[in-house]
Parts: C-alpha cells; sequence; structure tokens
C-alpha cells in the first residue's frame, strides 16, 4: 500500500461502513468490517488467512508506516507528530512530518532540520541500525535547555483502512494468467451496495493462487509517480525480475535464464546460461546478453510485461518473446536458426496503480485525442508499424568521410538541444557538422493528434528523413576527409528503429529520463508554450508506453542519465560534459585548441 495513503486512512469516517470516502474524495476499504463480513460469511478461519493474505499483499506491517514522536516541548513541539518515510538521506531513510521536520541519519540518528544538519534537536548516541530507535530520545548534542522535555519514538500503527485503488491493484496484478478483473476493478465504489463491493473483493482473491507456483509482488514505495487520488483500479508493474529456464522444442537443450526489467527508468539486462552439451549436460553459469534489440510492452491493462529482444547477431541471432505476468509467472519463447523454444518460470516485483484514466475513445466533445488517435493506431496492440524502407549508405559515410552521431530518448529529455550544444562545440573546432532532426519528418495530422510528439514509427516520413539525411551528408562531405571527417548529428526520439541506419552510426547517445521526469517535461512544455497539457490520461497510457515499445536503443549506446527535477534544466551540465568527453575518445572532436 502506498504510504501517502496513512494519513488518508486515519481521517475517514469511524463508521461501519465497508467503502469510505476521505475528505479530499480518495476511496477507502475499512478493514475491520471486512473481516467481521468475512467471518459472519465464510468463517473465522478463513476471514484469519484472508486477511493475512491481504497484509502480506499490501504490506501492511506497522514497521512500514513510519514513525509518531510524541512530547517534544518547547522550541521542540516542531517535531511532533506522525513521520513518513521520504527518500534516503547518508544511505539510510529519512522521515518527514508535516511541518517538514525530519529523523534521519548522520553519524546517529537524530531529530531537527535536514538543511541545517549541523543543529537539531534530539538524537539518540550511538544509534546507528538500519531505521530510527523506539523508545525515549535525549538533547544529546543541543547544547540550549529550550527543547525540554524530550520526545518519545514509536512505530507508526497501522490504519485501520486501505485505499480502494490500492487494494484493487494488487488484486489485479496477482490474477492467474487470463482472468479478468473487470468489471467493478476498473469504477468508482461510491453508492455501491456493500454487499456488491465485497462479492467482488471475495471472487478476486478466490481467483488468486497463493499456493501456487508464481512469484511475489509487492506494491511500489511511493514516489512523485504516485497521486494521492489515483483515480483508476488497474496497476502498471513496474519493476520485475523474472527467473526460470529454457528448453528447446525437442528437449535436447536447455539452459537457466534471468530477466530485470524496469519501465520506470527504462532498462533491460538479460542472463542466459547456454550449455553445449547434451541433454544430461547441466546448465552452465549465468553470463551477462549482449542486446542487439529490445522493446517493452505493458500488457492486461498494465498487469504484465512483454519484454522482446535479440541476443547476438547473424547468422548466431536468438530472438526471444517473453511475458511476465502480474501473477508472478513468466512464459515465453524463443527462436534461431538451429532451435526453437520455450520459456518459463517466476516472478517477483513492484507493482502501482493507474494515476490516471486511460483516455477515451469517444469523449462527449470531439478533440485531437478522438476518432484520429484511435484510427491511426497510435494506442492499438502491436500495431502494424514500418520496418525498414528503400536508402543506400551514402558513400562519404561508407568511406568514413563523415561521421553519423545519434542522440535519441524520449520527446522532450534535451536531445535537439544538446545536438545544438555539440554543434557549437565541432564548430569552433573547425569540424564539418549539420543536424537533421526527426520531428521535422513527422506527419502533421499525426503530431497534432499525439500533443506535437513522435511516438511510432508509422508517424515518420521516413523517405523524406532519409532524403534529408543525404542532403546534409553530402554538404559535409565537401571538407570532411578520412583524417578529419565531417560529422551529421541526427537527433529523435526514433533514431534506433529502423536497422539500416542503426547499423551504420559511429556513436549512439540515448539521453534515459525517468517516467516522473518525462511527465514533468511535457507538462513544463505545454505551460511555457502556453498550451493546454495533454488530455488526461495520455501521457500515462499513450505516450510512455510508446516510448517503451518503439523509442528503446538498438545496440549497446553511451547512455545519458538525465536527473529528476527542475533545478536539472533543460540540459544539464554533466550530461553535456559526459558527451563531449564520449565525443572525444571517439576521436570525432578534437582535443586541441
Amino acid at each position: 500500500m502506498d504510504h501517502e495513503a496513512v494519513a488518508c486512512a486515519s481521517e475517514t469516517f469511524k463508521l461501519p461502513l465497508l467503502v469510505q470516502t476521505c475528505s479530499h474524495g480518495r476511496e477507502y476499504l475499512c478493514l475491520p468490517r471486512f473481516r467481521r463480513l468475512l467471518t459472519m460469511t465464510y468463517g473465522a478461519s478463513y476471514a484469519e488467512s484472508m486477511m493475512e493474505e491481504i497484509s502480506k499483499g499490501l504490506g501492511l506491517d506497522a514497521n512500514e508506516f513510519g514513525f509518531v514522536v510524541s512530547g517534544a516541548g518547547g522550541v521542540g513541539e516542531i517535531v511532533n507528530g506522525r513521520y513518513t518515510e521520504r527518500g534516503t538521506y547518508n544511505g539510510k531513510p529519512i522521515y518527514r512530518n508535516d511541518n517538514d521536520m525530519a529523523i534521519y541519519f548522520s553519524a546517529f540518528w537524530k531529530i531537527g532540520c535536514k538543511d541545517t544538519a549541523c543543529v537539531w534537536l534530539y538524537a539518540v548516541k550511538d544509534a546507528i541500525g538500519p531505521k530510527p530507535p523506539t523508545g525515549a530520545w535525549t538533547t544529546y548534542g543541543y547544547t540550549r535547555t529550550d527543547a525540554e522535555p524530550a520526545p518519545s519514538v514509536a512505530s507508526g500503527v497501522m490504519p485501520d483502512a486501505v485505499p480502494c485503488d490500492s487494494l484493487f491493484a494488487w488484486l489485479s496484478a496477482s490474477q492467474p494468467v487470463g482472468c479478468e478483473s473487470e468489471p467493478m476493478s476498473r469504477s468508482r465504489f461510491a453508492g455501491k451496495l456493500e454487499r456488491e463491493v465485497f462479492d467482488e473483493v471475495v471472487r478476486l482473491l478466490n481467483q488468486i493462487d497463493f499456493q501456487g507456483d508464481g512469484g511475489v509482488l509487492c506494491h511500489a514505495p511511493p514516489g512523485p509517480y504516485s497521486g494521492t487520488a489515483p483515480v483508476e483500479a488497474g496497476a502498471w508493474l513496474l519493476r520485475v525480475v523474472g527467473t526460470g529456464e529454457w528448453e528447446s522444442w525437442d528437449g535436447t537443450r536447455r539452459g537457466n535464464i534471468r530477466i530485470v526489467a524496469d519501465t520506470e527508468v527504462p532498462d533491460l539486462s538479460i542472463q542466459v546460461s547456454f550449455p553445449s552439451g547434451n541433454h544430461d549436460d547441466a546448465p552452465a553459469r549465468l553470463e551477462p546478453a549482449s542486446l542487439e534489440f529490445y522493446t517493452l510492452e505493458h500488457d492486461n491493462y498494465g498487469t504484465s510485461i512483454r519484454a522482446c529482444f535479440q541476443i547476438g547477431v547473424e547468422p548466431n541471432d536468438v530472438h526471444w518473446e517473453v511475458f511476465i505476468h502480474g501473477s508472478g509467472i513468466m512464459q515465453g519463447w524463443y527462436r534461431s536458426s538451429t532451435n526453437d523454444g520455450s520459456v518459463k518460470g517466476k516472478a517477483t516485483g513492484e507493482f502501482r496503480p493507474h494515476t490516471e484514466a486511460p483516455p477515451v475513445e469517444a469523449p462527449e466533445e470531439p478533440t485531437a485525442l478522438t476518432a484520429g488517435l484511435i484510427a491511426e493506431g497510435l494506442v492499438a496492440k502491436r500495431a502494424t508499424q514500418p520496418m525498414s524502407v528503400e536508402w543506400e549508405v551514402p558513400e562519404a559515410v561508407a568511406e568514413g568521410k563523415v561521421v553519423l552521431v545519434a542522440l535519441g530518448g524520449p520527446p522532450c529529455s534535451g536531445k535537439g538541444t544538446l545536438a545544438e550544444r555539440i554543434l557549437q562545440a565541432l564548430l569552433k573546432k573547425e569540424v564539418a557538422a549539420k543536424i537533421v532532426g526527426q520531428d521535422a519528418y513527422c506527419y502533421t495530422h499525426l503530431e497534432e493528434i499525439a500533443q506535437g510528439m513522435v511516438l511510432t514509427p508509422g508517424m515518420v516520413r521516413w523517405q523524406d528523413f532519409f532524403q534529408g539525411l543525404d542532403q546534409e551528408v553530402a554538404q559535409v562531405a565537401k571538407v570532411g576527409t578520412k583524417t578529419k571527417p565531417g560529422v551529421v548529428l541526427l537527433d529523435g526520439p526514433l533514431l534506433y528503429w529502423m536497422r539500416q541506419l542503426d547499423s551504420v552510426l559511429r556513436v549512439r547517445f540515448f539521453l534515459r529520463t525517468s517516467r516522473n521526469e518525462f511527465f514533468r517535461r511535457q507538462r513544463a512544455k505545454a505551460a511555457a508554450a502556453g498550451r493546454a497539457s495533454a488530455p488526461s490520461g495520455f501521457l500515462e497510457h499513450v505516450a510512455w508506453p510508446a516510448h517503451l515499445a518503439w523509442g528503446q536503443p538498438r545496440q549497446p549506446p553511451h547512455i545519458l542519465d538525465v536527473p529528476d527535477g527542475i533545478r536539472a534544466g533543460p540540459l544539464p551540465r554533466e550530461v553535456l560534459e559526459n558527451a563531449v568527453e564520449v565525443l572525444q575518445d571517439c576521436g570525432i572532436l578534437p582535443v586541441y585548441r
């Protein structure tokens, strides 16, 4: 359960109602009432086992609900109250209350203002454990006497209500493969009959195989992406770890595989063993695999992740398609030139409720998101996308007189700004250079539908894009030589989609942003342009999934991580410095003055 809900749960009216509504509108399920209904309907033993499973599934452990500080006097009264975890500091959790006072670790556990760590009000000398100690604290280290008496610290009390969206997100993510959690799990609950809500929760609980072969999923830690009042009960799998084995269809070859996928800060890493012996040989040790290509796609309303990737190059390439389900099951297949086979295993990971409803196909008033978006297939599952285009590698590129440098990443991640900065650095070193931006080659009507973003390969006028690339290469080739080649910079969110282009790139950069930073940048861009932000649900259910599916690099690039937050600016200095260093190491950007 998300920790932001703890304080909200305490605000629910202490009424004998199964579903209660908090002052800000978020709906909660009353656990004591639910336990009583379970006991009356199915008996005490069933009720006890189901409540235990709910507690484990939602992480309802009193230790996870922060701490309560009480009894501080004088100027220290401001530290009293409930503290919840708000990130880390010095490698350990930091907890804050509503007054922005903190329980934090610096040599030992302290209470005060973390921003002025040299001054604190209360502490427990020699307390260096992973979490703050409970019991009486002291004024150790605070020389004045105006903060007496010192407080006591107790573990947070587990709330007696859980958010309906978190509950149904967990129920949805835990369903067996192929089971549906519709319809009530995707609707609001206020006004519904108590028995109707109770029967739906019990139905979903009974479909979960708590003793099965699946792995364990937990609710993701709180973060800026978690809204305080999500409107949907669907769930996103965020980070998963799948472990299992692959086996050829004829049973003559087998090995182990481990998949780690992250859809918050996109990444996919694979470890696999390829035994060379016969059927009786023990699988070899897992080794990291170099990926030539990968995509990530959410399925089943976000409760499954589909990972497609390629290991090795022709003729020894192996193509994989693996589904990791919220029920804790991993299954899939692989294909190579020598044999095909299946993949099966378990999965563990984290999920989080949807924070916005998916875009509707037919809203009351026509908008740019309505018929066009659906008709063009931008949100269609596995929509047909162009895979190749007629294009011959320019002679100057093949001969090394011109090198191609690509800057990929999600829309509004700073690619264009970085390209301009690199261009200026190259020109100062008297290196012939040009920029080709992919955004300029998007079908206009589709760009309007997609809120100014290039989201899918089908939105790009690829033939025109390659013609523009050829023209800039021809211009740079007039002065480029093999010893001092010219440079054409390419920036765009889908540069790595076309294999024939990707294969001739000299340098590949990928500006990687988190999902939350992507949302923040898109909203800030809309505000700066004086236009309305994207329609509700568009960024979460259309734009970001499109980036996961079609915007990932093919071959291992130079990753440039873009930090979260407005303070980093459109292009953080460290990102530019890292890019310049790479170009210098590759001999593209001269280091002489």
